[in-house]
This record gives structure tokens, sequence and C-alpha cells, in this order.
């Protein structure tokens, strides 16, 4: 006859397996609902276009044009916006290319701004979800402009995003624009960062939840304490902060465990196949990023397979390097680097910028 187990050993495996049937229950371990559909969509400044993409899995993605009305661009930048941010965010970048010849196309990533996703916002069933959209992007610019150079530009997870198309040698790209790439995602909390080793570790330990109720409640951004810490920690200039924390398409609701896990996911598949990426490359990094290690970025400098990688860093300023003070640093340092690459095949390219610090004013 078999002894049902006792004593504190059998307490620790109930309340063990209590805590995953909860977390399947309250997480939705399979897939979870899709969202509902837009009745209307908010346009940006500068917009002149927006376009809906119709993903394999169908979910209908919002995207919006920047386009010079009179002339053939000189390139076409393809932009994948950071975590809780969407499209809309980036129609001050998108008018300043446009002022300079360039078209511009964004699109709110799944789970993201106005487009639909399945579950909380940042769900992603795995770290490859957004790949598979991308090609409807791509897809996109070349039926406006069948052959214009496109330039991959990401912050933060989606210069993630763009890395894992580097790595998977995406052919219709002339290069990547990476802003603060998540190579190590190592929230600084304490004065000093820990080893960005440790940063992982941790990271790793936090996606776990994920692993088995991706769904699953997990960053509140719902709390306003909360809300605020963070973006403390992403932008500098307060009065933008005030701006993000109004703004209606920006998330301000939990994030999907599933998150964590798969941004972990994909930092950890990065820094496997960074050897993999030959596209040439722009990394621009803030030096006083909290919540990705410039060191991760410096790394892209030196273990790529690209002959073509320019490397900035910014003193003193923030993960939203792109959007923070002293941010037409990091607009001119890209303007040039389009500029320098004219009309040539990347293939002819060879950067000798190397590393360079910026020092913000």
């Amino acid at each position: 006859m078999m002894r049902t187990p006792t004593g504190p050993a059998s307490k620790v495996h109930q309340t063990i397996f209590l805590l995953v049937v909860l977390l399947q229950m309250f997480g939705c371990a399979s897939q979870p609902a899709q969202s509902p559909l837009r009745d209307a969509y908010s346009i940006y400044p500068g917009v002149t276009d927006s376009t809906l993409l119709q993903t394999d899995d169908g979910l209908t993605l919002f995207g919006q044009w920047w386009q010079p009305e009179s002339s053939e661009p000189k390139a076409v930048i393809l932009l994948l916006h950071g975590t809780a941010a969407h499209s809309g965010v980036y129609a001050f970048w998108g008018e300043y290319l446009v002022d300079n010849g360039y078209a511009m196309f964004a699109y709110d990533m799944r789970g993201w701004g106005q487009s639909q996703g399945f579950g909380r916002r940042g769900f992603s069933a795995d770290e490859f979800s957004y790949l598979g959209d991308l090609k409807h992007a791509i897809a996109e610019v070349r039926s406006k402009y069948p052959e214009s150079r496109i330039y991959l530009q990401g912050e933060s997870l989606g210069a993630g995003i763009a890395l894992q198309a580097g790595i998977q040698g995406e052919d219709d790209l002339a290069g990547l624009i990476l802003n603060a790439p998540p190579v190590y995602v190592n929230l600084k909390i304490l004065p000093f960062r820990i080893p960005d080793s440790m940063g992982n570790a941790l990271v790793w330990t936090a996606g776990l939840t994920g692993r088995v109720a991706p769904n699953f409640p997990m960053l509140p951004m719902n709390w306003r304490a909360f809300e605020r810490w963070i973006w403390r920690k992403a932008i500098f200039d307060e009065s933008l902060r005030t701006q993000i924390s109004e703004e209606e398409n920006m998330t301000h609701s939990a994030l999907a465990a599933s998150y964590v896990t798969n941004l972990q996911k994909m930092s950890a598949y990065i820094r496997r196949n960074m050897e993999k990426i030959t596209l040439p490359l722009i990394v621009l990094q803030g030096g006083q990023d909290y919540l990705v290690s410039p060191n991760g970025a410096e790394r892209l400098l030196t273990d790529t397979g690209s002959t073509d990688v320019t490397f900035r860093l910014y003193d003193g300023m923030s993960h939203c390097a792109l959007h923070d003070d002293a941010k037409e640093h990091v607009w001119q340092d890209t303007l040039d680097w389009l500029e320098a690459r004219g009309v040539e095949p990347p293939a002819l390219q060879n950067s000798d910028d190397g590393f360079e610090a910026v020092a913000a004013q």
C-alpha cells in the first residue's frame, strides 16, 4: 500500500503545486484571447498616410507613414518602437527625417499602442513573435518604394528585434540603427550597477513566472507609483515624462509576464549569435542608461560579423536618448551616418568611425 507523504516536505510540495495551478488559472497558460479591433485610430503629427497590417495569426497592426511630398526619399527608415510605446511617440523623429529627405514607416507592434494583441500588454508567445510581423512591414515599405534602401531602426525592445532580423539574415535591409539595444538587460537600482552576469541571472529568475503563466500580470504600469518610478529611470526630462503619463496610447496597464521571459530569451539569443550580423550598423547608447547595460551595446562594436560598425556613447544621457534632453546629438549622428552611406550598395561600405563617446551638452 502506498503511503501519502506527510510532514514539512509534503507541505512544500503541496504549496508549489497550488502556486502552479493558480498561476495557470490566472495567467492563462494557453494563448489568451485576442484584443478587440479599434473603431478609430489616432493619427500623429506629420503623418502622410496610415495603414493596417495583417499578421499570420490574425491580428491587425496599425502603421503610419512620414514621407517627403515632392521627391523620392533618399532611403526609408522602418522603425520598431520600445517597450510600452507606440509609433506615434516617434512623430518628431519622423518629421526630422522627412525634413532631411528620408521617409519613415513605423507600426505599433503586436500588443502595444493601437494594434491588436493577445492577452495583456506586452504578451508574446515566444521571443521570435515580432519577427513574423516584421516581414509584413517590409512588404508595406516595398509596395511604396520598391527600389529604395531600407534601414531598420529599433529602440530598446525594438532594437532587440532589429538585431534578431540581422542575425537571421534579412536580405532586404541596408543596415541597422540601434538605440539602447537590450544585449544585457540590467536594471540599475542601486547607486552602482551590478555585474551584467548577475543582472542576466536576475532577469532569468524574474522570467520564470512567464514560462508557467505567460499572461500573468507582472510589471504594474497601472500603479502610478511604479509607472513614475520606471519612467524616471528611462527618461530624465521631467516634462516629457509628464506627457508620457498622460498620452492615451502609451501603456498604462500591467504587462504580461511573458514580456520579461521573452525579453530575457531575446537578449540571450542576441549574445549567442552576434557574429552572424553582417549588416552595417550604428549603435546609439546613453551613458546613464538605467535599464540596459551600455557594456552590451559596446559588445556590438567588437563581436558582430559586420565590418561597418559605428558606436556612439552619450555621456550623461538616458535609456531614451532619442527622445530626451540633448537628443539633437543623437539625431545628427544618425543623419550623418545615413548621409555617409549615400546610394552605394552595403557591401561596398567600410566605416572607420569606430568608437566615440559624445558628451551631452
